[in-house]
């Protein structure tokens, strides 16, 4: 799964227009769905902007970077034949 920093166009609208972002969709297909449980490999890449910079200066990790961190636990714990994940 690829995470863009940026917002990318299709047909002249946002990916994910109505919806949320496809990293953010894949997350939750595997979260809520059964695919899950097939993965053997799982990849994340890409990057993630931080508008919070303020909140690790003053040593406090912002709630967007702990929601994203609690969504991949749950994702990884559907995820029995998992081999490699990186």
């Amino acid at each position: 799964m690829r995470s863009y920093s940026e917002l990318r166009y299709v047909n002249g609208r946002p990916e994910g227009y109505g919806s949320g972002s496809p990293f953010a969709m894949g997350l939750n297909g595997l979260v809520t769905g059964t695919v899950a449980a097939y993965t053997r490999k799982w990849r994340l890449l890409g990057q993630l902007k931080e508008n919070d910079t303020e909140e690790f200066q003053k040593g406090r990790v912002p709630d967007h970077v702990l929601m994203l961190n609690i969504c991949i636990r749950a994702a990884l714990d559907k995820m029995p034949m998992l081999d490699t994940f990186e």
